[in-house]
């Protein structure tokens, strides 16, 4: 599985042209490619960096799914603290039938929060959680 994600900055403007790819192999399988593009907003909450966006995702099925992504993300690094947490949830729609299109459209939520125990600047170990629903 491979994901490529790139945002762009231009200048002071806050909102900021957003690009992203998806896709790969699995163990016996593969996985769809999706293209994204859209506008991302990076902000800060209290210790929290967080950052947000919101894209048209092309899903390259057998019958191709034009849809929408919102993603959340976060870091945060406590004041004099070796405790971090991290994350992201993403919700989109996709075709409910990949291979022709009909039945309408279904909604997937992915979140991965995660924390980490930050031995040295370089060093850390870490946990995550999965909380999914409508993704397999």
């Amino acid at each position: 599985y491979a994901e490529i994600a790139r945002a762009f900055k231009i200048k002071d403007f806050a909102l900021m042209p957003h690009l992203e790819y998806n896709g790969g192999l699995g163990t016996g399988f593969s996985i769809p490619s999706s293209y994204l593009a859209g506008a991302q907003y990076p902000f800060k909450l209290g210790n929290f960096f967080m950052g947000t966006y919101l894209a048209y995702k092309l899903n390259a099925f057998t019958e191709l799914s034009h849809d929408v992504q919102w993603t959340l993300t976060w870091n945060s690094a406590f004041p004099n603290s070796k405790v971090s947490l991290a994350g992201f949830l993403d919700l989109w729609t996709e075709n409910k039938n990949r291979a022709t299109g009909e039945g309408g459209k279904k909604l997937i939520l992915l979140s991965e929060p995660q924390v980490w125990y930050n031995f040295t600047p370089n060093f850390a170990i870490g946990s995550e959680i999965e909380l999914s629903y409508n993704f397999v």
